[in-house]
């Protein structure tokens, strides 16, 4: 199961970049995204709307914006942890943007069903029951 997990967020991380609604094949209609507290925004966004929401607020401050999966650092039967970031330039600044992060995807009957956003590595490997 956790390959598929893995290629899910492969798959999300591919479809955040192209815009859009979220993949309702991937991701739960209850979603629930909780941001990173030093990112763009820290708020908690609900459901397939509020999916599309964080994704306006991330890259509606970023020109050429690009949601990068950079690493996979762990992976289970109901979650995946990655690091990741979102790349571009500061939309009123012009200024080389590399915002990063690591991120957990808790998963519940094959789709996503929470994201969470940590500051350090380590919060997010312990969000799961594991130490770097």
């Amino acid at each position: 199961m956790s390959q598929e997990n893995v290629r899910a967020v492969r798959h999300l991380a591919e479809a955040i970049n192209l815009g859009g609604p979220p993949p309702a094949d991937l991701v739960a209609p209850t979603v629930e995204i909780v941001n990173a507290t030093t990112a763009v925004t820290d708020g908690t966004y609900l459901g397939h709307e509020g999916a599309e929401q964080w994704r306006r607020d991330m890259f509606d401050v970023v020109d050429d914006a690009r949601y990068v999966l950079d690493q996979v650092l762990a992976s289970g039967t109901d979650y995946v942890v990655i690091t990741n970031r979102i790349v571009g330039r500061g939309s009123s600044s012009g200024v080389p943007v590399d915002l990063r992060w690591t991120s957990v995807f808790w998963f519940r009957d094959g789709k996503v069903s929470r994201i969470a956003g940590y500051n350090r590595r380590r919060e997010a490997l312990q969000a799961v029951g594991l130490s770097e």
